[in-house]
């Protein structure tokens, strides 16, 4: 889910210097991505409370107040962006009620520089915000999913998993760990419903910014997570750099074959994954490299490589010869490439 559009009277941001499109992960590059998504969402909330001011009820003090603990906060709550987009709704809808009710929800917090992990749950989401995320998480008409909390036991099984993975990133893979938590803001558990066609793996959003939600039930390994958080946070890296321009230009209502999903996708759906693909490769690798592996999760990691080599094949194929790629779209592409070719 690739809608990154906030405002078309925002002035884009410089082009990012080759070092910046570079494929290796990159804590600086995170947070510089970071900073800059964040700085966007503001900009965006001033432009609509410039609209609405004369129709909508805007504590004025309470909104400038917001604003500034965005600019001085190092991550922000993933729910202001949904906020954000909860407010675009009402307006095209003329709820001017529903506007000032949203912008009120709009409070001073900084979100910290940790990567916290949450339940589904109001509990710990805040009131209302575990229907909210269901709702943003759910934006692919064709395969809807069904969110649900997990219990008590689940739940702490795979937040000390997830404290596994991030501590054998942060031994084995130092800059993979350090872009993955300068890009997230929290992972949040849950898990899909029976009767789904599809079952979600994980899932990150331009809509929640900043949030991975993980369903736990497909994880059981560290190996299992560490893959999903490079899985999803390279995601949110693509979300970013491509802020004011396309990866790719081809029809979103054209379907390619995937090499992660059963199902065809739309070629930025593919150029998503084949990226992604390479990342996960990355993170791996580094680790075998590193020593930190056990027996069982080097033959993990081994196996897992060569799926993902498999993958990166097929996508690079499709994206190669059906995509019709951006300058932007290339660059990085050509990066995930040279990155794979000895393991092609």
């Amino acid at each position: 889910m690739s809608t990154t559009d906030f405002s078309p009277a925002i002035t884009p941001a410089p082009p990012l210097s080759p070092a910046q499109l570079a494929f290796p992960c990159d804590p600086e590059r995170g947070r510089l991505l970071y900073d800059a998504v964040k700085d966007r969402l503001a900009e965006s909330f001033r432009q609509i409370a410039t609209a609405c001011a004369s129709v909508a009820e805007i504590d004025e003090a309470r909104f400038t107040a917001f604003l500034d603990s965005i600019a001085r906060a190092r991550k922000i709550s993933p729910r202001f962006f949904a906020i954000y987009y909860e407010i675009l709704v009402a307006a095209d809808e003329d709820d001017i009620d529903a506007v000032s009710s949203l912008f009120a929800q709009l409070i001073s917090e900084d979100a910290g520089d940790s990567v916290p992990s949450y339940n589904l749950t109001d509990a710990d989401l805040g009131p209302g915000n575990s229907a909210r995320y269901s709702r943003w998480a759910d934006m692919d008409p064709e395969y809807p999913i069904s969110l649900l909390p997990l219990n008590s036991a689940e739940f702490a099984r795979i937040a000390s998993v997830t404290r596994d993975a991030f501590g054998l990133m942060d031994v084995g893979a130092p800059e993979v760990s350090g872009e993955i938590r300068s890009l997230l803001a929290q992972v949040v558990f849950a898990s899909g419903g029976v009767g789904d066609t599809l079952m979600f793996h994980g899932i990150s959003s331009f809509y929640l910014w900043g949030t991975m939600i993980l369903n736990a039930e497909g994880h059981k390994t560290t190996l299992d997570v560490l893959q999903t958080l490079a899985h999803e946070t390279s995601h949110m890296h693509l979300f970013a750099v491509a802020l004011d321009s396309p990866l790719v230009q081809n029809p979103d209502e054209e379907r390619y074959h995937s090499p992660l999903r059963v199902d065809p996708r739309p070629m930025d759906g593919i150029y998503h994954a084949t990226y992604v693909t390479a990342r996960m490769h990355y993170v791996l690798t580094r680790l075998i490299a590193s020593g930190t592996l056990n027996a069982a999760q080097l033959e993990e990691a081994k196996a897992a490589c060569a799926n993902h080599v498999k993958a990166f094949r097929e996508g690079y194929q499709s994206v190669s010869s059906q995509g019709l790629l951006t300058e932007l779209g290339r660059d990085l592409m050509s990066g995930a490439h040279a990155y794979m070719r000895p393991y092609l």
